[in-house]
């Protein structure tokens, strides 16, 4: 349907079978955006074929530099993002665009994680405290409004990860979140994604911690239970002691 005012980003790196499956999910939505705009970082311009309007501008940033690229040539409206490894449902923009309501500033919904040990499935907790944790899910599966993204200063495109925590944590100072029931796509976790390097990990937990420390300290519960997390994050990949120093030092 026209005249949505739905804008799709769709960060791509080097990898043009996972584009092209996310690209056709887009094309395949029973709502029709209006535009989309691809973000790539490699050297060969992607080839998209479909009924939407498509442009694809290159980017040399990644994660919140890239999205914001994208994000700047897209009209007021409505915007939802999308990585290259990922793929939406047909029904996700038509089961998301209805509960927009006035307040409303985002609306998440779940989604299957797909991984090398199985197949899960993220349920998202608008009554949850994004501060604890990311309570609203994945940056692929949510769906904005412009204006109150543009509001929030977009993402930091300093984090390399953690970085959409840090946009809900400031979207939400605006508005109020909203969820779908219906199950609105499949994250592919994969070898080379972000959330399997540890150095990048370690660096946007730090500065998730240090930018937001503030509410933290006025929230001892989201404090523990973020640090909780944290750490169990770090064990996890043998870095805890020198995240935690570097948190530590990173403190204003």
């Amino acid at each position: 349907t026209a005249g949505t005012g739905v804008s799709v980003v769709i960060l791509s790196h080097d990898r043009p079978e996972a584009l092209a499956r996310a690209y056709r999910s887009v094309l395949a939505q029973t709502v029709r955006p209006e535009r989309i705009v691809i973000v790539f970082s490699g050297k060969e311009i992607p080839v998209t074929h479909g009924d939407v309007p498509t442009v694809a501008v290159r980017c040399e940033g990644t994660g919140g530099a890239a999205r914001n690229a994208g994000a700047s040539l897209c009209d007021d409206g409505f915007i939802a993002f999308l990585d290259d490894d990922d793929e939406w449902s047909p029904g996700k923009l038509e089961s998301q665009l209805p509960l927009f309501s006035e307040g409303v500033c985002l609306v998440c919904a779940p989604y299957l994680v797909e991984s090398e040990t199985g197949t899960d499935v993220f349920r998202p907790c608008i009554q949850g405290s994004i501060l604890e944790e990311n309570v609203l899910g994945c940056t692929s599966m949510v769906l904005l409004r412009k204006d109150a993204f543009d509001a929030a200063g977009g993402f930091d495109p300093l984090m390399q990860r953690n970085q959409e925590r840090d946009l809900w944590i400031k979207m939400l100072d605006l508005g109020e979140a909203a969820c779908s029931d219906d199950i609105v796509g499949t994250k592919h976790d994969s070898a080379d994604s972000i959330s399997s390097d540890g150095r990048r990990r370690e660096r946007g937990w730090i500065r998730l911690l240090s930018k937001h420390l503030p509410r933290y300290l006025r929230d001892p519960r989201a404090l523990e239970r973020a640090l909780w997390f944290f750490y169990r994050d770090m064990f996890f990949l043998r870095r805890w002691i020198p995240a935690l120093i570097g948190a530590a030092l990173s403190v204003p």
